[in-house]
């Protein structure tokens, strides 16, 4: 719902804990902000906002920086997808892209580690963050051999695709997939707080006469086939001698 990661345990207690947008985009949403997630401080740092559910990766979150936002953003305007390169010290090369926070909590750790490796003089990962929504990265594809008369032969090919655009609140009516998930849970989590609302209302007082089985229970009785005997005829006592 960019989704809303309301799973397991958290899940269960209508929590998302990943930001979905920032502050204003989830109340102009109608999320509970102490509920859902928003791109700001979280509850452990010094400038938290009391009662706002903040991210969890907003206190290493480096996009303040502008070797990594490139000066087109920074942290706080709400998460994002950033696209980075990989080459790891097995020979692996790639660029691809993540969310903002999935970035910090998986890669951050690994591209500082990398880079003081290389410092001090030995081989290690290098991890850089190239793009951000908007701009484009390199993917290699496998596409047809034209001279292969068959068509049995691959090579490999390298196009550019841009970095996925993260699902905003206010694009929660388009028709992705994940926009479409996220409409669906806040719609359900808006039920949940209705029925909830309803259950904490004053309790339908209990009625002994609601319970009274001593009625004659021949209104229970199923029509029956035409010709056929009854269903569950009630029983009529004979009359005593």
């Amino acid at each position: 719902m960019g989704t809303l990661d309301g799973s397991g345990a958290l899940g269960e207690m209508q929590i998302i804990a990943n930001p979905v947008g920032t502050l204003d985009e989830i109340k102009q949403a109608g999320l509970d902000p102490s509920a859902v997630a928003c791109c700001a401080p979280s509850g452990d740092a010094p400038n938290a906002i009391r009662g706002v559910r903040g991210c969890n990766a907003y206190n290493e979150c480096p996009f303040h920086m502008k070797k990594f936002n490139h000066g087109k953003w920074t942290r706080g305007e709400g998460p994002r997808y950033v696209g980075y390169r990989l080459f790891t010290v097995e020979g692996h090369k790639a660029e691809n892209d993540m969310r903002c926070f999935d970035f910090v909590r998986t890669m951050l750790k690994r591209m500082r580690v990398g880079q003081q490796e290389r410092e001090e003089g030995r081989v290690g990962e290098i991890i850089r963050i190239v793009a951000q929504e908007g701009e484009m990265i390199r993917t290699r594809v496998g596409v047809k051999d034209e001279k292969d008369p068959k068509g049995l032969t691959y090579r490999n090919e390298i196009k550019l695709r841009p970095v996925h655009t993260f699902q905003r609140p206010k694009d929660m009516d388009t028709v992705s997939y994940d926009g479409a998930l996220r409409k669906s849970e806040i719609d359900a989590q808006k039920r949940d707080a209705e029925l909830a609302d309803q259950w904490d209302a004053e309790p339908v007082k209990y009625d002994e006469k609601d319970d009274d089985w001593s009625k004659d229970d021949a209104v229970l009785d199923l029509p029956a086939p035409s010709g056929a005997t009854p269903i569950a005829a009630p029983v009529t006592p004979k009359a005593k001698p």
